[in-house]
C-alpha cells in the first residue's frame, strides 16, 4: 500500500485537514452548541523517531485554545501500519510537503522533535522554495542538519533488536510495561527503525538559508543533541535564532509542558509580531528553566 501521512487535530476542535485526496483526517469531537474561538494560528507538530501524533496531546493542552494544533503523523504507524514506511527524506518529504502545503493557512507555524526537526526543517525549506513559508520553526532534540552526520558515528537502523530494545530504554520515554510485551516491543522497534533509517541516511544538501525565525528547544542531559551541535542551526536561517534550554534528556519537554509551552507560544508571538527574541551570542548563555 502506498505511505499515508495523517494529520490529527489535538484537543476538543473538529474539523477536517486537507483535501479528498488525504481522507483520513477528522481529528477531536465537539459537543453539539459548543463554539470554537477563532484560529488566530495553525501549529503543525511532527514526531519523534518511533512516536506517532498523539504523543503530543499533552503539549496541546498548554496550547492557547485560538491555536489549532495539527500533528502530523507520519506513515508505517498508528492508522497507517502495515503501509510502507518511507525509505529516506526525500521520499517522506514527497508525502508530507503535499500533505501540510498544498492546504496551509496564512498563518502558521512548525515545530518538531528529534526526526520531526529535521522534517520540520526540510518542510520548511520546500514552503519557501513554494513562497509559502511559516511565521515560525520550532526544533527540539536535533544537532544542526549539518551536523547530523558528525553526531553520528554508525547506521543505529542496522543495529539487532536487543540494542533497539536498550536505545529505547536508554532514552526513556517508553512505560518499562509496555517493553515487557512482546508483540508491542516489536511493533515498537519496527516503527523504530524505519525512522533511524531515515535520520541515519540523511544528507543535507546546501542551499538558501531559510528566512524564517528559528527556535531551538533541548534539554541539557540530552545524549543525542549535545549543546555543541546545537549551534549550527544559527546557519541554517537569516532570520533570528533563540535557544531554550530544560532539565532533562532527550524528552525533557515532557517532563515541563508547561513551562516548554509557555516558551513556545512567545517565541511564536514574537515572531508574529515581527520582532523575534534576539539570538544568543553563546550557547552557555542559553535560557534555562528549572
Amino acid at each position: 500500500m502506498p505511505s499515508q501521512v495523517i494529520i490529527r487535530e489535538l484537543g476538543s476542535r473538529s474539523r477536517r485537514y486537507g483535501n479528498e485526496e488525504h481522507r483520513n483526517r477528522e481529528y477531536g469531537s465537539r459537543e453539539r452548541g459548543n463554539r470554537e474561538p477563532e484560529t488566530q494560528l495553525t501549529c503543525f507538530l511532527i514526531h519523534h523517531s518511533g512516536g506517532s501524533a498523539t504523543g503530543y496531546a499533552p503539549l496541546a493542552e498548554h496550547l492557547p485554545p485560538t491555536w489549532r494544533a495539527l500533528a502530523v503523523e507520519l506513515p508505517g504507524r498508528g492508522a497507517s501500519v502495515g503501509e510502507s514506511a518511507c525509505g529516506d527524506m526525500a521520499e517522506l518529504m514527497a508525502h508530507v510537503a503535499p500533505a501540510v502545503l498544498d492546504n496551509a493557512p496564512d498563518r502558521y507555524a512548525v515545530f518538531g522533535h528529534s526526526l520531526g526537526a529535521l522534517v520540520a526543517y526540510e518542510l520548511v525549506r520546500e514552503a519557501e522554495r513554494r513562497g509559502v513559508g511559516p511565521a515560525w520553526l520550532g526544533v527540539s532534540g536535533s544537532p544542526a542538519p549539518h551536523r547530523i552526520r558528525d553526531r553520528l558515528p554508525e547506521r543505529r537502523d542496522l543495529w539487532p533488536r536487543e540494542r533497539l530494545v536498550a536505545f529505547l530504554r536508554e532514552l526513556g520515554g517508553t512505560p518499562e510495561e509496555m517493553l515487557e510485551i512482546p508483540d508491542v516491543v516489536d511493533y515498537m522497534v519496527t516503527v523504530l527503525r524505519a525512522d533511524l533509517r531515515i535520520v541515519d541516511t540523511y544528507e543535507h544538501i546546501e542551499g538558501p538559508p531559510l528566512s524564517t525565525p528559528v527556535s531551538v528547544f533541548s534539554g541539557d542531559a540530552d545524549p543525542l543533541a549535545e549543546h555543541e551541535f546545537l549551534n549550527g542551526w544559527r546557519e541554517r536561517t537569516l532570520a533570528p535564532v533563540s535557544f531554550h534550554s530544560w532539565p532533562g534528556g532527550h524528552f525533557y519537554l515532557f517532563d515541563h509542558p508547561e513551562s516548554f509551552c509557555k516558551s513556545l507560544v512567545a517565541d511564536v508571538n514574537s515572531a508574529l509580531s515581527g520582532t523575534p527574541a534576539a539570538a544568543r551570542e553563546e550557547m552557555e548563555d542559553a535560557e534555562s528553566h528549572g
